[in-house]
C-alpha cells in the first residue's frame, strides 16, 4: 500500500453529475458552477484542497463539462496542476475514479464530490487516515433527525462494519489508496464495486467523524439554504 510518506498531494473532484434535482438551474449551468455566496461550488472545494496541501487535481467531466474546464482552466490561478477526464457516457462514482487511474495510481489520494460544502480540516482527516493505516477513509457525520441519507455501521474504533444501518452518513469526502483501482470497473458504483469488495476481503476501511457545517447542495432548497447561511 503506497502511502506517499504520510503526505497526500493529489485529489479528484467528481464533477460529472447531471444535477437533475437542481433543474432548471442546471439546464445551462453545470452544478459545480452554481454560485454559493458569490463563488462557484467547485471553487469552495478547490480552496479546501489547497489548504490541505494538495498540488494536483483531477476533475471528471460530462454534463456541460466545457464550462467547468473553461472556469478552472489549467489550475494555475488556484495554485494547482489540473487534469481533466472526459466521460461521453457517465461512468458513475467508481467508473469516474477508475477512468482517472493514470493520474492517481502513485499513492493515497483525496476524492471529493463537487457539490459538497463542508468546513472540514482536511489535514486532520489525512493524518487520521495514515494513523489508522486503512485502505480507505470515509469522512462521515452523524445523521440528524429526519435526514434520509444512507446509513453506515461503524465500530467504536472507527472501522467501517457495513452499510444500511447505524447513525452516521458519508459526507462526500474520502481518502483512497491505489488498491481501489484493482476493484473498480467502467462504469461502476464506488460503494458497490469498491467499498463492499474491500469489506468482503477483510481489508480495513476507517471513518473520520466530522461534526461541523455540511450541505450536499442537491436541491434548489439546499442551494438557497447555503446562500442564506
Amino acid at each position: 500500500m503506497s502511502q506517499n510518506g504520510n503526505k497526500i498531494e493529489k485529489a479528484m473532484i467528481l464533477a460529472a453529475g447531471l444535477g437533475t434535482r437542481l433543474k432548471p438551474l442546471t439546464n445551462k449551468t453545470p452544478k459545480p458552477l452554481l454560485q454559493v455566496k458569490g463563488k462557484a461550488l467547485i471553487d469552495h472545494n478547490l480552496t479546501l484542497l489547497k489548504k490541505a496541501g494538495i498540488k494536483e487535481v483531477v476533475i471528471n467531466l460530462h454534463h456541460l463539462g466545457a464550462q467547468i474546464k473553461k472556469h478552472v482552466g489549467s489550475g494555475k490561478k488556484y495554485g494547482f496542476k489540473v487534469h481533466y477526464t472526459n466521460e461521453p457516457k457517465i461512468l458513475g462514482t467508481g467508473g469516474g475514479i477508475k477512468n482517472a487511474e493514470e493520474y492517481l495510481k502513485s499513492g493515497a489520494f483525496v476524492v471529493i464530490n463537487a457539490d459538497v460544502l463542508i468546513a472540514l480540516d482536511l489535514k486532520k482527516a489525512i493524518a487520521y487516515h495514515f494513523k489508522k493505516g486503512g485502505y480507505a477513509t470515509m469522512v462521515v457525520r452523524k445523521l440528524k433527525k429526519g435526514e434520509d441519507y444512507a446509513k453506515l455501521d461503524i465500530a467504536k474504533d472507527g472501522r467501517l462494519k457495513g452499510f444500511g444501518s447505524g447513525v452516521h452518513m458519508y459526507t462526500g469526502v474520502q481518502i483512497l489508496t491505489p488498491i481501489i483501482f484493482r476493484l473498480l470497473e467502467k462504469p461502476s458504483c464506488l460503494i458497490e464495486s469498491g467499498y463492499k469488495k474491500l469489506l468482503e476481503f477483510g481489508l480495513p476501511i476507517y471513518c473520520f467523524n466530522y461534526s461541523g457545517h455540511w450541505n450536499d447542495v442537491g436541491t434548489i432548497e439546499r442551494l438557497n439554504e447555503a446562500n442564506k447561511r
